[in-house]
């Protein structure tokens, strides 16, 4: 779960930095929100590009540029959490320039009723 969350903020960090200097006076902000057995993580940057958005759970895809990237970190994800039978995919809302920004982690193979991690 540390990969996962770890990749999700590294993710978004680098294209709030990125982009950040389009927003100027406003916060840019990472947003999880917790509703058990799902994480909802978004952040309020750019979004996900519409050439990528079908693709962007396969190896290899990127924005980045040649050498700030591989294309493997969501990638990654979702293999990590497929092995515990859970799941990460885009959610279809879109963002004020109309991407897609939202990504919804399904963890409800590992979550118990208490909402504890369980493995």
């Amino acid at each position: 779960m540390t990969q996962v969350f770890d990749n999700l903020i590294n993710n978004s960090l680098y294209w709030l930095k990125k982009y950040g200097a389009k927003y100027v006076g406003r916060e840019l902000v990472i947003n999880v929100t917790i509703k058990k057995p799902f994480v909802y993580f978004e952040d309020n940057g750019w979004g996900v590009e519409k050439n990528v958005e079908d693709s962007i759970f396969e190896p290899f895809v990127t924005r980045k540029p040649v050498g700030e990237g591989r294309g493997l970190g969501l990638y990654i994800i979702k293999n990590l959490l497929n092995t515990d039978n859970c799941d990460v995919m885009l959610a279809e809302d879109r963002n004020a320039i109309g991407q897609r920004y939202k990504f919804i982690l399904n963890l409800s193979n590992i979550v118990e009723g208490n909402g504890e991690y369980s493995r």
